[in-house]
């Protein structure tokens, strides 16, 4: 009896147990799939669909016409180190590299058998595509993630554009200026993966895709900017000449057509070059600018009415004793009217004509001009230049300052100033950036900009004409053309050593503008000590002659009718009544609208990335630059402007869309 008892009681308590073990796991059950069904649900999730981050792409630098300067790639390199992959580790990542790349399995593994150290296996691999590899491990595998950030021209434009160091940061250039649209927004890509953690695919819905920064348009011309950069470095190793600097900018608007340093440097390997190769010279670098002053003193002196172009100076046969101090003209002259004394860069008649005007009028008259203050370029590191105040003038300043000494200016201040005296006396801001695009279309637009006006429109007619007497018979007859009528003035500076100037050592300069019956450009070239020759007239001025040369064949139409110049007596006489006759209505000045307002940060549409635009009637460029915006490839035909398309306006734009342009004269 007992013994049933015991058994009776054993068997209650066990079921008893059962009972509680399984209410609790009811309850475990319970809690983990209702109570905390959240929690379990997201881990799960968070094992099988995890995101990888991906920095989003730089946007693109291009210049005016839509080619591109810069642009980015995230990519990945698959790197092995061979002595430690073993035989299953190489069956185990040919396997899935050839399942992941699509390349056979005996590839990978032959290119691990056959070398030694570290082999790479795969190159330059899309951040989409890596993430496939992103959890994949294997003994001597290794992972290389690369910002590129790539310039395919190579030293075209490097001290415009700048460059991007190791650790992806903006270093100089329109990549420091304009970094906060250039830079994208990062992204990460959800990637689903099995009960072993093997990535199997993307999640292409729930994925946020890392954002391109915005694409930047710039002022710069490469057909310009490469006749420039080759006629700069070919001057330099002609002349035997340290470095050289070159600007053309479009004197009707401000815009930087070409800006060039010799010497240059390639920003995908911007590491390899010097400091001083990849300094901006134009823009940070200051000097005495010589004779080239002469033009902006003139004009201050006829804009005051203090001189007349035909009065007769006293020019001493080149030499003479001005307060104490000897000057002396290279070429000799007892006489010379007061246009021949800048036809033919007569310090002597400069430093008497300089006193006919006192100093305050005269530095008020140069800082407007923009000496010693900054331009106010849109590129960083910009030097303002050394000009003293009229107060610390001492008996000499103005007679120095009138042949460019005791002035030291940048070469893009002298290039403005130069605009301004050839366009009807508006200093324009400088820029180099036309435009920013976003992804959404918006427009981020630069315009022309006045800052003030420095002489009448008179004057600036006046001193047009002195200049082209420079060139026609003066100092600058090697920047003279048969068929093309040039303006400008050449510049030769000693260089100052250790506080003194050194009658052995000069820079060479020439400031041009063309052509001169109708002004579009000015054209500055400056030699650094050079040793075959040393005069602007002789080193600069040729160089100056080459780049229009190439310039004007590259675009005829900046020229439309060469004709040949009558250079007699006569033709002179009539040349010069032609100037002034059609002075008003040449239109030199008016077509930029200088006084419109430069608009930064103004939000426009501008560009439908939807459909396609109606391009006839737009010049070739202009198409070029649409279509590349736009991302639709073209096939053009023919010369002029477009006058039909193969794709009706208004039309989807498609992936991979090809459209046909047609062009006529």
């Amino acid at each position: 009896m007992n013994s049933d008892r015991r058994i009776k009681f054993r068997t209650g308590l066990i079921f008893i147990l059962i009972l509680i073990a399984y209410a609790g796991i009811v309850a475990k059950l319970y809690k983990v799939q209702i109570v905390e069904h959240e929690k379990y649900r997201l881990a799960a999730l968070k094992r099988h669909n995890k995101p990888i981050k991906v920095k989003g792409e730089r946007g693109n630098i291009l210049d005016r016409n839509g080619e591109i300067l810069a642009y980015s790639r995230n990519v990945v390199d698959f790197i092995v180190y061979a002595p430690q992959v073993d035989s299953l580790s190489q069956i185990k990542i040919a396997q899935r590299f050839s399942e992941v790349f699509g390349k056979k399995k005996e590839y990978y593994a032959g290119l691990m058998q056959k070398k030694r150290g570290n082999v790479t296996l795969e190159k330059n691999v899309p951040f989409k595509k890596a993430v496939e590899l992103a959890e994949f491990r294997a003994n001597g595998l290794s992972q290389e993630k690369k910002y590129l950030r790539i310039y395919p021209l190579r030293q075209v434009a490097s001290h415009v554009l700048g460059f991007i160091n190791r650790e992806n940061k903006a270093v100089s250039g329109v990549e420091k200026q304009y970094d906060e649209y250039l830079q994208g927004k990062d992204g990460y890509y959800l990637v689903e993966r099995n009960a072993f953690g093997k990535i199997v695919a993307v999640d292409e819905e729930r994925s946020v895709p890392p954002e391109k920064g915005a694409d930047v348009y710039l002022t710069i011309d490469v057909t310009f900017q490469k006749i420039l950069e080759k006629a700069l470095l070919d001057g330099v190793n002609y002349f035997k000449g340290k470095s050289a600097i070159g600007i053309i900018e479009d004197l009707r608007t401000g815009e930087i057509m070409a800006m060039a340093n010799i010497p240059n440097f390639d920003p995908n390997n911007y590491n390899v070059f010097d400091a001083y190769s990849r300094k901006n010279r134009a823009i940070t670098d200051v000097y005495e600018p010589g004779s080239t002053m002469k033009s902006v003193f003139m004009s201050i002196l006829l804009n005051e009415n203090k001189i007349r172009a035909n009065e007769i100076i006293n020019t001493e046969n080149g030499s003479f004793v001005y307060k104490g101090r000897r000057i002396r003209d290279t070429h000799k002259f007892r006489t010379l009217k007061v246009r021949e004394v800048l036809e033919y860069s007569s310090n002597i008649g400069m430093a008497k004509l300089s006193e006919r005007i006192d100093a305050t009028t005269l530095y008020k008259y140069l800082r407007n001009f923009g000496f010693g203050n900054r331009t106010g370029i849109d590129l960083p590191g910009e030097a303002k230049g050394e000009l003293g105040k009229p107060g610390r003038f001492s008996a000499t300043t103005k007679a120095s300052i009138s042949r460019g000494y005791a002035i030291s200016v940048t070469p893009l201040q002298l290039t403005t100033a130069y605009s301004a005296l050839v366009n009807g006396g508006e200093l324009l801001r400088p820029f180099v950036v036309r435009k920013i695009t976003g992804k959404n279309g918006t427009v981020l637009e630069n315009e022309p900009e006045k800052i003030r006006e420095v002489i009448n429109e008179k004057t600036s007619s006046v001193i047009r004409s002195w200049m082209i007497d420079v060139v026609e018979g003066g100092t600058a007859k090697a920047a003279r053309f048969d068929d093309v009528l040039i303006g400008g003035k050449t510049g030769t500076a000693m260089v100052l050593v250790n506080g003194k100037y050194n009658a052995n050592e000069y820079y060479a300069s020439f400031v041009g503008y063309f052509p001169a019956d109708a002004p579009k450009y000015v054209c500055y070239i400056w030699v650094e000590r050079p040793q075959r020759e040393k005069y602007g007239g002789s080193v600069a001025a040729p160089i100056f002659k080459r780049v229009v040369s190439e310039l004007l064949e590259a675009y005829p139409e900046i020229v439309p009718e060469r004709k040949p110049i009558n250079r007699n007596k006569q033709g002179y006489e009539k040349l010069y009544a032609d100037l002034k006759k059609n002075r008003a209505k040449a239109n030199v000045l008016t077509t930029a609208d200088v006084n419109r307002k430069r608009v930064k940060k103004k939000e426009v549409k501008e560009i439908n990335f939807s459909s396609m635009p109606d391009l006839i009637g737009k010049s070739k460029r202009e198409a070029i630059s649409i279509l590349n915006t736009l991302g639709v490839k073209y096939k053009i035909s023919g010369h002029g402007r477009i006058k039909s398309q193969s794709v009706r306006p208004g039309s989807k734009i498609k992936k991979g869309l090809t459209v046909q342009l047609s062009c006529a004269k």
